[in-house]
């Protein structure tokens, strides 16, 4: 692949990704960072070093944006605080989850058997 084509790959991926989200700059950030890590397996130091110039200039245009949306489940927090027989639902919660982690077990002990059979 050319520098050209790579560089035009580059930045047509950029693009169409960042153009999906609506927070860009924090989406941005991140994928720049992981297409820089891409860019190290590059084997031509030219090419590596024109390509990492080119992704640190977009980085820089870039800072990252805290959401503002607050945790969505916070308006849930201590319904139950309450409720005489939340303990109750845990624990059979947790008596559901033991059962059903012991049909895996079993599920994968048999198929164990029988691979080695």
């Amino acid at each position: 692949m050319t520098e050209i084509h790579l560089l035009k790959l580059l930045s047509l991926q950029f693009s169409m990704l960042c153009n999906q989200k609506k927070n860009r700059n924090c989406y941005q950030r991140k994928y720049l960072a992981f297409l820089k890590e891409i860019v190290a397996e590059v084997s031509d130091p030219a090419l590596q070093a024109r390509i990492t110039d080119m992704l640190s200039k977009k980085m820089r245009k870039s800072e990252e944006i805290p959401s503002a949306e607050s945790n969505p489940w916070i308006k849930f927090a201590g319904v139950f605080q309450d409720d005489p027989l939340f303990d109750d639902f845990v624990e059979n919660i947790a008596a559901y989850r033991q059962e059903l982690d012991a049909e895996v077990a079993a599920y994968d002990a048999s198929l164990e058997e029988n691979q080695s059979a």
